[in-house]
């Protein structure tokens, strides 16, 4: 199943990587990752320098680039942090978790049914995985980021790179299923969600066809006695019937 804002999440994070920071202070520390890349190829090619201090500003260079990729990791972070509490919001809009279908929820809450409350747990624990998945996602995530950054400077230095390609790999196949774990559970949470809104309609009509007939019941008893007293007030206004009159003959 789709669930609305979740279909796009694969390509999202298919799509994260290095270039993930497309604001100024990511740029702005690749591109030093880059001069300091560019350092290390003209390095080899100066002979100016002996090889002893070549191999120590390698070091540098090499301890340079280290420190950039963790600033920029660090930063990557916290951008994916912003991203999942405004993701977070969102799901709690669409999945009716939020303050004001909590606030709606707390009032019709008496009403909820059996089946709904069972609902809304399961949802609420759905839920639960899906952001716990969202962890889980992030920090594969970065760890993908990483070996794809040692990488890319490992082909620069002309350095062997085979052994972290395959853990790469590894780590993206691992990235997909979480990803997919995740979608499932938002899918998941959402189907409990509509199911728990079912229960408690159902429950909603059930009071009112009860208030309906208890209504309608009253209403007949009302009439009833409104009729047995008109017919005692009748009774009473026209009095007994007067007896016959007997004619009597005198004699003298």
């Amino acid at each position: 199943m789709k669930v609305n804002g979740i279909a796009g999440m694969n390509t999202q994070m298919g799509h994260m990587g290095i270039t993930q920071g497309g604001d100024s202070y990511s740029k702005n520390i690749q591109n030093q990752i880059a001069s300091a890349q560019n350092q290390l190829k003209e390095l080899s090619s100066n002979k100016e320098m002996s090889l002893e201090e070549k191999v120590k500003k390698r070091q540098e260079i090499q301890k340079q680039i280290a420190d950039l990729n963790n600033q920029l990791r660090q930063h990557q972070v916290e951008q994916r942090k912003q991203k999942q509490q405004e993701k977070k919001t969102s799901m709690d809009d669409m999945l009716g978790t939020g303050n004001t279908r909590k606030a709606k929820a707390g009032k019709k809450g008496r009403g909820l049914s059996q089946a709904g409350m069972k609902a809304l747990i399961s949802a609420d624990s759905a839920l639960s995985q899906a952001q716990a998945g969202e962890q889980i996602t992030t920090q594969i995530s970065g760890q993908a980021n990483v070996l794809k950054s040692e990488i890319h400077m490992d082909k620069q230095a002309g350095l062997d790179t085979k052994a972290k390609e395959e853990e790469l790999a590894k780590v993206e196949e691992n990235l997909a299923g979480a990803t997919a774990s995740q979608i499932e559970s938002l899918g998941k949470a959402s189907e409990e969600m509509k199911e728990a809104s079912q229960g408690n309609e159902e429950t909603e009509e059930t009071k009112e066809e009860k208030r309906s007939k208890s209504s309608g019941a009253k209403q007949e008893g009302d009439s009833a006695a409104s009729d047995a007293d008109t017919g005692a007030v009748e009774s009473s206004v026209t009095g007994p019937a007067p007896s016959s009159y007997k004619h009597v003959d005198i004699q003298l």
